[in-house]
Formats: structure tokens, sequence, C-alpha cells
């Protein structure tokens, strides 16, 4: 049985990460939540069953000394609790993204290499609002001193109903074909460094490739 902790009590915590280990209870056992919000780390563990709650993070780990935390907090503070988690021995689910600027994902790919992580997974988006291709290429040169064993490209698809739509023709978009020029690009570079092109919008070193 592993032993889980929440980190975070907001909505994905109660809606997705509670539920769906609840539902394998054969194998996973949620035994503390915890938020900087006391009412709701209280809140949380009382009507989800939990037995423990608390307010501070470091005390939860050694208190308890979970096999799994789920990170369920704000994008800004995933950083700073995975490397929490780490330093502990935990081994962490994060709700994407892991990282919001450049330098703290390289942090975060150097946390996980020295936590002892041998297979690294780098996604990448294209087509972003100011991209072109040749910053896109700098983003790729840039992951590959990362040494990832594998890397998935997404370009952006702006869907009505989301706030991004709304500004879609003034934000200075990459049109379509700035968007194919991207991909093609990044296949050619990624296949030039090694890396299997597996899936549409996947590549992998050898035997890295994800299984689904």
């Amino acid at each position: 049985m592993l032993k889980v902790a929440i980190i975070g009590t907001g909505m994905i915590a109660g809606s997705a990460h509670i539920p769906a280990y609840r539902s394998r209870s054969d194998v996973f056992s949620v035994e503390a939540v915890v938020d900087i919000n006391e009412t709701a780390a209280r809140n949380t563990a009382t009507q989800c069953g939990i037995p423990h709650w608390f307010t501070d993070c470091v005390q939860m780990l050694e208190t308890v000394k979970p096999d799994l935390v789920s990170v369920c907090v704000p994008n800004a503070f995933h950083k700073q609790y995975i490397r929490l988690a780490l330093e502990h021995g935990v081994h962490v689910l994060c709700e994407k993204p892991v990282a919001v600027t450049y330098a703290d994902a390289v942090e975060a790919v150097r946390m996980a290499r020295k936590a002892g992580f041998r297979n690294l997974s780098v996604d990448l988006m294209f087509g972003l609002p100011g991209q072109s291709v040749h910053t896109w290429v700098q983003t790729l040169e840039n992951v590959l001193t990362l040494k990832p064993d594998h890397i998935s490209c997404y370009g952006l698809k702006v869907e009505k109903g989301t706030p991004l739509y709304e500004y879609k023709d003034v934000c200075n978009l990459p049109d379509d074909d700035a968007q194919a020029d991207m991909y093609l690009t990044a296949v050619e570079i990624l296949k030039s460094r090694n890396f299997r092109h597996y899936e549409i919008s996947n590549f992998a070193r050898k035997d890295k490739a994800s299984k689904h």
C-alpha cells in the first residue's frame, strides 16, 4: 500500500486527485492533506475522511513520510513543493506546468536528475504569441542542453470560448504556415540529435518512448 499526501486543497485536488486515489484503495491510501489555509486543510480532511491535515509541508513530510505526493497548488508554487518532496525522497505527481519560467524549468530538471530520475521528458509548445521559427529553434537548442530522454512538441490551438480567443487578432500569433514550419523544423532538429519521431508530437531516445 502506497501512502499518499495531497499538497493543496483546491478544485483539482477535490475533483480529480483525491477521487482517483480513492478509486484505487487497493493500491493507495491518502494519509494527509496540506494547505496554508488551515480551514481548507481541516475541512478537506474531514469531508474526505483523510486522517491527517497540516499547514506546513515539511512537517507533513517528516511526520507522515508519504511514498507519493500530489502537488495541486497554483502553478507559481509548483517548483518549491516539488523540491521539498524530492529532498525528502518522495515521488511526485504534479499538475502541469512544473515551472512557469525557463529558469525554473532548468532548475526542476536539475532537481529531478539529482533525485535519480533516469527517464526525463520535457513538453514544449510552439505557435505562441510573438514566437518565430528562429526563437523556436533557440528554445529547442536550449532544451537539448538539458539532455532530456523524451520531448513532446505541441502546437498552440486557440479555442473559441477561451480568453486568448478574444485577443487572437491582436496578440501576434504565428499563422498556420509559420506553425507548420516550426513543427517541421523540430522534426528535423530532433531527428538529427538521435530522437526517434514515434508519434505526431512525440520524440524519444532509444528505448525511451512513452507507454500508453
